[in-house]
């Protein structure tokens, strides 16, 4: 695999915060993931899971080996969801990590529009990492996404690492797989609806976190973002906004204001996960 470091893994989204797109349910995301909390652990971490079970989820990650199970639901009434702590998934690699070396993490995503179906990725096998850093097989995603669904992709800064005409031809075999498994127009249609709500509401909670916790990352210690791909793009824009842009497309999409970091509430209390 790729030598294990920041820049070749992971996106700059700005000064001393990073973005870790990931293929879920990928062992080999999973291992990209630990290696990086070894190389230079985070001084934050966010996932793109459910803030509802946030507590729930910091009780069950101590006791990841026996791979506990979640029943997700917000009223008695409702029929759960289960979220697995997998270890091959890589947020839950990043979360038992980050319980691991006592590093503050906290779950970003909305529970009213998540899923934890993440066997629908529509993306090639990720053996490929072996041959290639994170961020090549981003841009060879990024670069299908944008040919199949029109849409536009931020790709700037991509590192292209691997160089050998071995390397070359694993990419090439690797991008003709990206076309046959392009996402459809009529997925896409389906998804993104509850994507951009999604999208908002977790870069509302990860800027509020990011101002919260200003003193505790650097680029040194950089805070890291662990989310699917195909959020990545859309995340890395909507957190570098201005706030009266990024509150004008909240008002837009009927997103409300986090209630936790609402501005007329008491501070929030900031509690290690030991």
């Amino acid at each position: 695999m790729s030598a294990m470091h920041w820049n070749e893994n992971t996106q700059s989204v700005a000064p001393g915060v990073c973005l870790l797109p990931v293929v879920h349910g990928s062992a080999e995301y999973a291992v990209i993931v630990r290696h990086l909390f070894l190389e230079q652990p985070p001084g934050l971490v966010m996932l793109e899971l459910p803030e509802v079970a946030a507590d729930e989820f910091r009780l069950a990650i101590a006791h990841a080996d026996h791979i506990p199970v979640l029943a997700l639901q917000q009223h008695a009434s409702d029929r759960p969801e289960y979220l697995i702590l997998e270890p091959l998934e890589p947020l839950i690699e990043a979360a038992r990590s980050a319980f691991e070396m006592e590093i503050n993490f906290h779950c970003v995503d909305d529970y009213g529009s998540f899923s934890g179906d993440w066997v629908h990725d529509f993306l090639p096998d990720t053996y490929a990492l072996w041959h290639m850093s994170a961020n090549d097989y981003y841009a060879a995603v990024l670069k299908q996404f944008h040919s199949s669904t029109g849409e536009t992709h931020d790709a700037d800064g991509v590192a292209r690492s691997a160089q050998s005409a071995q390397a070359d031809e694993i990419k090439r075999t690797f991008i003709q797989s990206i076309e046959s498994e392009a996402i459809t127009d009529d997925q896409t249609r389906r998804v993104k609806t509850i994507d951009q709500r999604r999208e908002l509401f977790m870069s509302d909670r990860i800027r509020n976190l990011l101002r919260i916790y200003g003193q505790q990352y650097d680029e040194h210690r950089p805070a890291l973002i662990v989310c699917g791909m195909r959020h990545a793009s859309n995340l890395k824009q909507l957190i570098v906004l201005s706030e009266d842009e990024f509150q004008s497309r909240k008002a837009a999409a009927g997103v409300e204001t986090d209630p936790l970091f609402d501005a007329e509430a008491e501070p929030l209390e900031i509690v290690l996960n030991r």
